[in-house]
């Protein structure tokens, strides 16, 4: 009899590793890949899929990629990574024998004797020495100066030292440029050395050691040489010139010596106004006085500069101006209002209850009424534009008197007194009442329209009340000597009637 039975056998995976380049051993670390993805590194150096050169060191590392595949099936792959060495190296050095000699030297030390490297240093050309059998490079011909930024590459691998290295010449004169200078936009400096030794010493940028001169704005580096039997040393100073605010002042329009104080208004901001009517930031012409003024305002920045402007203002002076301030006329009378001594440079308005009524320095009001009665203001305006003013007030009355012919004081509140209109603009107006015989039966030397047609003469027929009847009046009017009618005297006939 017989039976079967089937074996399978599966292909193993295809498995690699993607080769990488030498690196040097101060390197990043890089990730590696294997195909297919999902396998696992082994090696020097490997942490999960990176390689770390500085953590495998210098030398040829096998790196295996080993990969399990859906059917259990195992393969693996090996590459070699090469880590090349980093130069390590101190650095020192010998200075010139001589001032201005090249007997310099600088020594790099820990090398690999036998090796080849390329140096350079002060960012020049690599130039490739072979270290000695100490395992030293050493560099020759150097003259005094500074040296810095030594780059040393061994096989592809640099490493820079930034180290700074200033070779001097043998007993090189002492010398001090001083202390660094802040100043402001023209001012002057001096630079003085401090130079023990004696040197001869020279500046930079047409400077002479202790003569003062004036630097222009921004900063700048002055260098001090000294020299001394053939050896040089040098410093430098720097200058640094802060450039002058720009100040200005708003410009000001010529002003009249009655106008009210105005603000000034400087830029920047924050400064001083000086000058005659100057008090604060305001400017005061009936304080400055006629004439031009020039203001100047002064700033002082941050950077203690100080700098100024000026301006002028210009105070004009105001036309003289004088009138009769009184004026008095009877309603339906013509009057003019006149400017004493008016100016032929100066121009006149008249103006009633603020509208221009009259230019000119007469205003002539032809039969003038109450409408015209009350407050001129009368300004003077000279070729600058400057004015004054002032008021005249002018009084339109009603001076005619009126006379009544027939009053009955019987004491019904009508007619019941000797009435003479307008009276009251005649103040200590004298009254005379005559009988029809010529006895004076009433007088008043400052009449108030309040005679009755009571007797004050006592042999009157009646008592104190008359008859009725008709009497002669005399009347003399009082008031101001100015008041239209004043001093006159009226003379008629009264009837009286009970």
């Amino acid at each position: 009899s017989t039976d079967d039975v089937e074996v399978t056998v599966n292909a193993l995976p295809v498995v690699s590793i993607d080769p990488v380049a030498d690196l040097c051993e101060d390197n990043a670390v890089i990730s590696l890949v294997g195909t297919p993805n999902g396998g696992t590194f082994s090696g020097n150096g490997i942490t999960g899929d990176d390689f770390d050169p500085s953590l495998a060191g210098v030398g040829t590392h096998t790196i295996t990629y080993e990969y399990t595949d859906g059917n259990t099936c195992e393969n693996a792959a090996t590459t070699t990574i090469v880590v090349k060495e980093v130069p390590n190296y101190t650095v020192s050095f010998t200075n010139p024998t001589t001032c201005g000699g090249t007997e310099g030297t600088i020594t790099l030390t820990g090398l690999n004797a036998g090796d080849s490297y390329d140096v350079n240093y002060n960012n020049g050309i690599a130039v490739t020495y072979t270290a000695d059998v100490n395992g030293e490079i050493l560099i020759t011909d150097l003259e005094a100066g500074t040296y810095t930024d030594f780059e040393v590459t061994l096989d592809g691998c640099p490493k820079l030292d930034n180290t700074i290295i200033t070779l001097e010449d043998p007993d090189a004169p002492v010398v001090n440029a001083g202390l660094d200078e802040v100043l402001c936009e023209n001012e002057e400096v001096t630079l003085t050395a401090s130079n023990p030794d004696g040197a001869t010493i020279t500046w930079n940028n047409g400077v002479t050691d202790g003569t003062p001169f004036t630097p222009t704005v921004g900063t700048t580096t002055y260098t001090v040489t000294a020299v001394l039997n053939g050896c040089t040393s040098t410093d430098d100073v720097e200058v640094t010139v802060n450039a002058l605010p720009v100040v200005s002042i708003d410009p000001v329009a010529d002003l009249c010596i009655n106008n009210d104080l105005i603000t000034l208004s400087g830029n920047p901001v924050g400064g001083t106004f000086s000058g005659v009517g100057i008090n604060g930031n305001n400017f005061d012409p009936s304080i400055a006085g006629i004439g031009t003024h020039i203001i100047t305002y002064d700033y002082t920045d941050g950077n203690g500069c100080e700098n100024s402007s000026t301006t002028t203002i210009v105070v004009n002076d105001i036309p003289t101006l004088s009138a009769e301030t009184q004026y008095s006329v009877c309603s339906g009378e013509n009057v003019t209002m006149t400017v004493d001594s008016p100016s032929s440079s100066n121009d006149y308005y008249w103006y009633f209850d603020e509208d221009l009524v009259n230019n000119g320095a007469n205003y002539t009001i032809q039969d003038a009424g109450l409408m015209n009665d009350g407050n001129y203001i009368l300004v003077a305006q000279n070729s600058n534009g400057c004015f004054v003013e002032m008021d005249v007030t002018l009084s339109v009355d009603i001076c005619n008197i009126n006379i009544t012919e027939v009053f009955s004081p019987n004491g019904d509140g009508k007619n019941d007194y000797f009435v003479v209109e307008n009276l009251s603009m005649y103040p200590n107006s004298e009254l005379w009442i005559y009988n029809k015989w010529g006895a004076e039966v009433y007088n008043s030397s400052d009449y108030l329209n309040d005679w009755n047609g009571q007797s004050q003469n006592a042999l009157n027929i009646g008592e104190e009340e008359l008859p009725e009847g008709t009497y002669y009046y005399v009347l003399k009017l009082g008031g101001d000597i100015s008041t239209p009618n004043a001093g006159n005297v009226y003379k008629g006939f009264v009837y009286l009637k009970r």
